[in-house]
């Protein structure tokens, strides 16, 4: 939910509570954050002369948003020749298949970029956060989110 129309609904019916679940704060986590610094983090490296590594992070947005674990699968599929999209004849396309190295090409960008490191710690503790089994375990998860923001 954005901000809003967070605000909207809360002005109309304040006697409800939002609820944020795990998919929608993952998503603007995911482009407010990782794809924004990803942004930033390239802008900052050409600034810098740095052509070399800001050029490595083009075409690697999905990378960064995707969890180790839709990496790991997407590489597997690579590996069996899964087609990513099948071809067609009405439209003469050709069928094309999923590339490996996704999960290689995830863990050398944040081994390689600190700030990205943390972006990635981020996504994976606020993950953490929503799979705990209270409320409170979830509010310390949280917690530990924030003061490593």
């Amino acid at each position: 939910m954005n901000s809003d129309f967070q605000e909207a609904f809360e002005e109309k019916c304040p006697h409800i509570q939002p609820v944020f679940d795990h998919f929608h704060i993952i998503k603007n986590f995911n482009d407010k954050v990782v794809a924004e610094v990803r942004k930033d983090e390239q802008r900052r490296l050409q600034a810098m002369g740095e052509y070399k590594a800001a050029e490595s992070l083009k075409r690697t947005r999905y990378i960064l948003m995707s969890s180790r674990e839709t990496l790991q699968r997407k590489d597997r599929e690579a590996a069996e020749g899964k087609p990513l999209s099948k071809g067609g004849t009405l439209f003469q396309r050709a069928e094309i298949t999923r590339r490996p190295g996704s999960e290689e090409k995830y863990d050398q960008l944040i081994q390689e970029n600190q700030l990205l490191f943390t972006v990635d710690l981020v996504k994976e503790m606020l993950s953490e956060a929503y799979k705990a089994a209270s409320e409170p375990e979830m509010a310390g998860l949280i917690t530990e989110v924030m003061e490593v923001c």
